[in-house]
């Protein structure tokens, strides 16, 4: 499958060297800069893009109002572009019912389920012609 969802993961074997200690650093690096840039005074010019909300009523009605008038379009494009992102996530995620119970496995765990199998095989012939020679 796509996301590799029904598939086992070795979860303490690192696939790339240093992920998780350069994750570490930049993770802390991201932090320190929110803190530094949170801490700051910044200056943005206009205290609000399209003007203070103004009309009749509470400021629920007013914000209403302009959503369902001025910006319609831009509501409405949002508003289908989480459902499809919703959908999507669900499709994605989605185990098959039909699929064998066996998951996907890599090269060396398909070699040694294949010897396995083999060995096994050759432990019920060999049963097998004890049997009849009975």
């Amino acid at each position: 499958m796509l996301l590799g969802v029904d598939r086992r993961d070795a979860m303490f074997a690192e696939p790339m060297r240093g992920q998780r200690a350069a994750s570490f650093l930049l993770g802390a690096a991201v932090l320190a800069e929110v803190i530094v840039l949170g801490t700051g005074h910044w200056t943005t010019g206009a205290s609000a893009v399209s003007g203070k909300l103004e009309g009749q009523g509470a400021n629920v009605n007013v914000l209403g109002k302009s959503l369902f008038t001025t910006y319609l379009l831009a509501f409405e494009v949002t508003s289908a572009l989480l459902i499809v992102a919703a959908i999507a996530a669900v499709v994605l995620t989605r185990r098959d019912s039909q699929a064998s119970p066996e998951p996907e496995l890599g090269e060396r765990e398909a070699i040694e389920l294949a010897a396995t199998r083999r060995a096994e095989t050759a432990e019920v012939e060999a049963d097998d012609e004890v049997v009849g020679r009975r």
